[in-house]
């Protein structure tokens, strides 16, 4: 009918779908002007209920329970990450706790 063979035409109309349904996978946040993309993952029954409860007892949705723990563990992987960095810095000196403790007890007694 459009000179286009049915084939052609089938993709065509798969494509924009697939398109549309990518698209309506991102949310934009007004409030905080973030653009979001929808993640799944499996998880064990006992995990999804402990986080449901959470959530509940906090007025807040599976997702937004879910996003606020991985900030939070992102956030102490970075911070395990500059120690450990640091701790192998060899220009970094570490320190023996026992002379710290005597030095901090000596500047008490003055």
């Amino acid at each position: 009918a459009d000179g286009r063979e049915p084939g052609r035409a089938f993709l065509g109309v798969a494509r924009r779908k697939r398109f549309d349904f990518i698209r309506s996978q991102r949310h934009h946040v007004e409030s905080e002007s973030v653009t979001m993309v929808q993640v799944t993952a499996r998880l064990p029954d006992d995990l999804v209920e402990k986080a449901d409860r959470a959530a509940s007892q906090l007025n807040r949705s599976r997702a937004q329970l879910v996003r606020q723990a991985l900030e939070y563990y992102l956030d102490d992987f970075e911070d395990l990450r500059l120690a450990l960095d640091r701790l192998n810095d060899p220009a970094d000196p570490v320190l023996d706790w026992e002379d710290v403790k005597g030095e901090l007890l000596d500047q008490d007694q003055e």
